[in-house]
């Protein structure tokens, strides 16, 4: 199977991956297992509708959960349904903010669900750095945990080898993000549909930012309350811009 319009001429051969798609989706922080709660019994969703895109309908994955620690029992119609849509995503940082897709060469089997294979994804657990400082030049930034996080960080790294025996759930997450052959940055598209070169060089806090659809609402995967981290910095970076 090959689409064109998902595909680009200054990717790696077909042959050499084994892939005829060249763009994976926004799928928000690294899932957490769904894991039951006092207040919610039937668990909660891996990833919230503030965290990324590709959430609509989502319940939970049974497997996942048992080989990420969660409770094996809880069977996915049991979670409950994430709702999301593009007037949903209108309504918070807008569709025009909120990157859609991206390019990623190191992308894994497109018939797979797993979101380290076919997504691309931000560091909540980034360090927020400072967050109340009084300098008037000292804007908010981000560490992701792994270099390889960043856009473009150890692009090419897999084999035909990895991709045609991938492991499930085993797939690193150290792929999980933009990446292409182009000379300093990526393609990716936006939610309204338009396409835009972003460098390789944004600022990890900007490009989480791009990645979030409702970035003040942010919240740890498996976790009920919001980031403060994160909305300290939203309120710091947007008082002094």
């Amino acid at each position: 199977m090959s689409i064109e319009g998902l595909t680009c001429p200054a990717d790696p051969p077909i042959m050499a991956y084994g892939q005829e798609l060249a763009y994976v989706g926004n799928t928000g922080c690294i899932d957490a297992a769904g894991v039951p709660r006092s207040d919610k019994p039937n668990g909660i969703p891996r990833d919230w509708p503030a965290n990324g895109i590709f959430f609509d309908r989502f319940t939970g994955h049974r497997r996942a959960n048992q080989m990420l620690g969660g409770i094996g029992a809880l069977d996915s119609n049991t979670l409950p349904i994430v709702q999301q849509s593009n007037a949903w995503i209108g309504q918070r940082d807008g569709q025009a903010q909120t990157i859609m897709l991206s390019e990623n060469i190191d992308h894994g089997q497109f018939t797979d669900v797993h979101e380290q294979s076919l997504g691309m994804i931000w560091d909540i657990n980034a360090i927020i750095t400072p967050t109340n400082d009084a300098r008037p030049s000292a804007l908010p930034t981000a560490t992701p945990t792994l270099a390889t996080y960043r856009i473009n960080q150890g692009k090419g790294a897999w084999t035909k080898e990895h991709v045609i025996k991938p492991v499930a759930m085993s797939w690193p997450y150290d792929f999980t993000r933009p990446s292409s052959n182009h000379s300093g940055g990526v393609n990716v598209i936006y939610c309204d549909g338009h396409i835009a070169f972003l460098s390789e060089d944004v600022e990890y806090f900007v490009y989480c930012l791009l990645m979030t659809p409702g970035g003040r609402n942010v919240k740890v995967p498996g976790q009920t309350v919001g980031d403060l981290r994160w909305q300290h910095a939203l309120d710091e970076w947007f008082s002094r811009n």
